[in-house]
């Protein structure tokens, strides 16, 4: 037996042996790239739908080397203690760190811990992309081995601390000391030195401007590595958490479309795999969609209708249905204030999703004229428990009305009625297909916007309905160039029908009248000098309105983002921000209708008792119906209308015409 252990042992040795010697050549033979050097970051710059560079990517990149000798000690240690504690006693690649490593990789079969040193990471920041394969973790061990060979300790500590990203375009530790404190990494305090050596490991996810705590946390980390390698007493240590930390304002990212610039830069990591540092200093040329006109738009009117001081927040997508470019986004009133994205997210719509609902009934037989209930009642929900629908103001027609008149006035008894004949889970599948992402609970309150949905999918959904029944994914950027002008991505048009264009149509029409008096957007329908589809929405926390022409989609909302209750005042700004933007990103396009397709017809009728009158007249009224479904024409004999003192006027005139079921 002891035999056949000291056999294995021999063999390993000398596999260990054979695999060393193997390395240590492939590392005499491989040359660096290039001479490692500080390296000059070229900003990345976004170009919008003109191509005009608008932003560079982050804002202005930061660099401010300094000499390895002036880089202060406790810096040095600081970023040792945390980072790589047995820099100065390896050679380039810590053993026992990388087999910890490959333990944990290997168990998750994936790369979930890096082990990498100082050396590996100025390797990886000099000559190799952030992407977690095991193909360029070998070669980042090779290149630091080869670093190690070429540079002093000292060098590449210097080196790396004059490289690496802190985050906010700040590249280097003197960058970092001027960009969040305003001051010379010399003159920092041990708090500020280990409140900035936390930043590296995640520079977006411990951003200070966005996510201080969590940055505040990392510090404590940082501090009690020091502690443990000696850099820092216990004591000290302890008078340096408690030492407030005052960063300088937010360096604003982007002039122009803040909130547009950063949503570029999560869809560079998130479908190029790109990440933050590297797309920033790559010198990529990023030419997106967006409008500059449009953009101004939304900005001018979230500052016109939302006081600077107040606590009120809004949020803005511009979109342009015919291809599904995102021409403008408004994430908020203030972008150095908060860098919260609004238009990413969710909250409940309120009316604004009832199109849904009525797109999925005039699919199943419902035409303008279907009648439902506008009046007190009370529905029995899968579980058994009574829901009872409220109006808003408790107005009720108290009458059987037609779906022309419910969509109008926004009449909630009827788009539950409508829902609950449909099925919440069949109204929920058809708004998923038209572009709604967000997970959709299947009740009958869903009928008046209760599941959260953001601006963005609310965006999706509307620009779908806007093209007629046809999706076409939001997108951002048209394409992506490398600093040598190498096509690095180039945006592919997809789409697909999920809606009938007839049945769309009829949709469209009938959410014309929502901006006609006596509908819920009327209060903004001169503020608009084209024929356009909206709908309203109002919540106990939020206010909406969502609309389009055939060029244009434009959905807005405001509220608290503490989620406090709006007074009606707050609630109407959005259709001001909906109307001024609608108009302004449309100001150089002419005012043309929606094109009807060959399958819908058009009617005078009485909506008082449903006939088709024949003709245009006095108390008719013009609507659209899919070929087929359009009402009886008024016999000659026209039936001598109630007397509007009845009790119930609706009651009676729903017996001169069937009532239409789905």
């Amino acid at each position: 037996m002891w035999r056949q252990i000291a056999h294995v042992f021999f063999i390993l040795i000398v596999l260990l042996v054979a695999g060393t010697t193997a390395l240590a050549v492939l590392v005499i033979l491989t040359p660096l790239p290039y001479e490692p050097r500080e390296e000059i970051h070229h900003p990345t710059l976004l170009y919008d739908a003109k191509g005009q560079a608008f932003s560079p990517l982050g804002g202005n990149i930061f660099q401010i080397p300094l000499r390895k000798e002036d880089i202060p000690p406790l810096v040095k240690a600081a970023t040792l203690a945390v980072e790589d504690r047995r820099f100065y006693r390896h050679l380039g690649v810590d053993p026992l760190r990388l087999l910890k490593a490959l333990y944990v990789n290997a168990r998750t079969g994936e790369i979930r811990e890096g082990g990498s040193t100082i050396s590996q990471q100025l390797a990886r920041n000099l000559y190799l992309s952030h992407e977690r394969t095991w193909t360029r973790k070998f070669k980042e061990l090779v290149y630091a081995l080869r670093l190690e060979q070429r540079l002093s300790k000292e060098e590449i500590l210097g080196l790396y601390l004059n490289t690496i990203y802190y985050g906010n375009g700040a590249y280097g530790i003197e960058a970092a000391a001027e960009r969040y404190f305003g001051k010379a990494a010399k003159d920092l305090s041990p708090a500020e030195v280990s409140f900035l050596v936390g930043l590296p490991k995640g520079p977006t996810l411990y951003d200070p401007y966005r996510h201080f705590e969590r940055a505040r946390q990392r510090q404590r980390e940082v501090l009690d590595a020091m502690v443990a390698a000696g850099v820092l007493t216990e004591d000290e240590a302890a008078r340096a958490w408690k030492e407030e930390i005052r960063l300088l304002p937010h360096p604003e990212e982007a002039r122009t479309a803040p909130y547009f610039a950063r949503q570029v830069e999560t869809w560079l990591e998130e479908t190029l795999g790109i990440d933050e540092g590297t797309a920033r200093r790559a010198g990529l040329k990023v030419y997106t969609t967006l409008d500059p006109q449009a953009q101004a738009a939304a900005e001018e009117a979230v500052r016109r209708h939302i006081p600077p001081d107040a606590d009120l927040e809004a949020a803005v997508v511009v979109a342009d249905p015919r291809t599904g470019a995102v021409l403008a986004l408004v994430g908020g009133k203030d972008f150095a204030k908060s860098q919260l994205d609004r238009t990413r997210a969710p909250r409940q719509p309120g009316s604004t999703f009832k199109p849904f609902v009525y797109l999925t009934a005039l699919e199943e037989g419902y035409t303008p004229l279907t009648l439902g209930p506008s009046r007190e009642k009370t529905f029995v929900q899968a579980d058994g428990t009574p829901y009872t629908p409220k109006n808003y103001g408790d107005r009720y027609a108290n009458a059987d009305v037609p779906l022309a008149y419910a969509i109008q006035t926004s009449d909630n008894v009827y788009a539950v009625d409508t829902i609950s004949r449909l099925g919440p889970e069949r109204v929920a599948v058809r708004a998923r297909d038209v572009g709604i992402a967000e997970p959709l609970l299947p009740v009958l309150s869903l009928a008046l916007g209760t599941s959260e949905v953001s601006p963005w999918s609310l965006t999706q959904a509307y620009a779908t309905l806007a093209a007629g029944g046809v999706y076409r994914p939001l997108y951002l950027v048209e394409r992506v160039e490398t600093a040598d002008g190498r096509l690095l991505y180039a945006h592919r048009p997809e789409e697909r029908r999920v809606a009938g264009q007839d049945t769309v149509y009829v949709l469209t029409h009938l959410l014309e009248r929502v901006l006609d008096e006596g509908g819920t957007g009327h209060l903004v329908a001169a503020r608009l000098k084209r024929p356009a589809a909206a709908k309203t929405g109002t919540t106990a926390v939020d206010g909406w309105m969502a609309g389009y022409t055939p060029f244009r989609v434009v959905v807005a909302r405001v509220g608290y983002d503490q989620e406090r209750t709006l007074d009606n005042r707050e609630a109407a700004l959005a259709k001001f921000i909906w109307a001024d933007t609608l108009e302004g990103a449309s100001h150089d396009l002419p005012p043309e209708d929606f094109t009807p397709p060959p399958g819908v017809t058009f009617l005078s009728v009485d909506l008082r008792s449903g006939w088709n009158t024949g003709r245009f007249t006095e108390g008719s009224t013009r609507l659209a119906f899919v070929r087929g479904s359009e009402p009886t024409l008024l016999p000659a004999a026209k039936p001598t209308p109630p007397s509007p003192e009845g009790p119930s006027l609706w009651e009676r005139l729903k017996d001169l015409w069937p009532r239409v079921l789905p």
